[in-house]
């Protein structure tokens, strides 16, 4: 499970730094028609990606933990009738000693799915926090670019970018709040 979050932590902060890229040249109007149309078939085709490894994580991470719970209930009757078996002498106490540590295994298990789960959440939480400060940030350095165009020392050109830049942080601020939500689902939601 660890790999699939890794996977998706790259993936985010790859998709984060390729977004955040400052251009090398100021093109012109027919260049940043088509560069804006392959930016958004991109982004498009990353959000997808993205989407499918998170509905992976979740899938994984609530399986992990209803296969612990299973495995928890199992052991927990294999322990019962061994504890009835062995009153009645027909197995011998190292098969008893042996079903009591399966059980506490099991429980340890149980107790590793959750926390996986929770670091996820709070992977989640830590995401949000980040977009909230990279919209932060975008929103401030577009006034700043705004007032620079004011005077004349950055082009219009440059205030959309920047204007992108506040509606692309906002994206990912709605996308982090919703992986958020569907993440701490997780716990609620049984199959």
């Amino acid at each position: 499970m660890k790999s699939f979050a890794n996977i998706l932590s790259v993936s985010c902060l790859l998709f984060v730094a390729w977004l955040s890229l400052p251009a090398q040249l100021e093109p012109s109007n027919a260049q940043q028609s088509g560069s804006d149309e392959r930016l958004e078939r991109r982004v498009n085709q990353l959000e997808q990606r993205v989407e499918q490894l998170e509905r992976v994580l979740f899938s994984t991470a609530k399986l992990s933990i209803a296969a612990a719970e299973q495995r928890l209930l199992e052991t927990q009757r294999t322990l019962a009738a061994s504890e009835k078996l062995f009153a009645k002498g027909f197995i011998n106490d190292a098969q008893l000693q042996q079903d009591r540590f399966d059980v506490q295994q099991a429980v340890q298990e149980l107790k590793l799915a959750k926390a996986e789960r929770r670091e996820y959440e709070l992977a989640g939480e830590m995401d949000v926090l980040n977009a909230k400060q990279w919209l932060t940030e975008a929103k401030q350095q577009l006034e700043h670019t705004r007032e620079l165009a004011r005077r004349e020392f950055a082009t219009q050109w440059q205030v959309q970018q920047s204007e992108n830049e506040v509606k692309t942080a906002e994206l990912n601020l709605k996308h982090a709040e919703l992986r958020l939500k569907a993440t701490e689902q997780i716990e609620t939601t049984k199959d």
